[in-house]
């Protein structure tokens, strides 16, 4: 069994793809904030794609650990972040400053009202120690992965084995 766990309308083939919305292709409609009901060492594989980012880092590292719990010995988690490192070094200061001094500013930067969907940042290697303090090993930075769909320079991917 493999789980695509925060699918959203990235579904995977042979995965039970889980998001809390329930769109096209999603197995599962489910508010992921603690433990899954699956059995411990169940799961051979779980992907997740830009999904710890949007839960606070306390409730992240407990959600971490039960894939821990759920994943088989030698199962693998895939987790593709948002590297808040990689974001900042591509920051282009230039084009920063020419909007900071656009006659148009302030700005609001979310001018819906709403509140961000993001709770926590993370870098790749903050991910990679968080894992190995959990007891995950061959925890190492992917160039690349066939579950992204697109490749972008300010993301990482981190994988590792129970």
């Amino acid at each position: 069994m493999k789980l695509n766990i925060g699918s959203g309308r990235f579904v995977l083939v042979g995965f039970i793809n889980i998001d809390k919305i329930e769109y096209p292709g999603v197995n599962r409609v489910l508010e992921i904030k603690d433990k899954l009901d699956y059995p411990d060492e169940s799961i051979e594989e779980i992907y997740m794609g830009h999904f710890i980012e949007h839960l606070k880092v306390e409730d992240a590292i407990n959600f971490l650990r039960d894939c821990y719990r759920m994943l088989k010995k030698e199962g693998k988690i895939t987790i593709t972040i948002p590297d808040f490192e990689k974001i900042f070094q591509q920051f282009d200061f230039k084009m920063a400053n020419q909007i900071i001094m656009a006659k148009d500013v302030p700005r609001e930067i979310n001018p819906s009202g709403e509140e961000s969907p993001h709770k926590s940042l993370w870098t790749d290697y903050h991910l990679m120690d968080v894992l190995r303090e959990i007891g995950f090993k061959d925890v190492i930075t992917l160039k690349g992965s066939p579950y992204l769909a697109s490749e972008v320079k300010w993301q990482s991917i981190i994988e590792a084995k129970k």
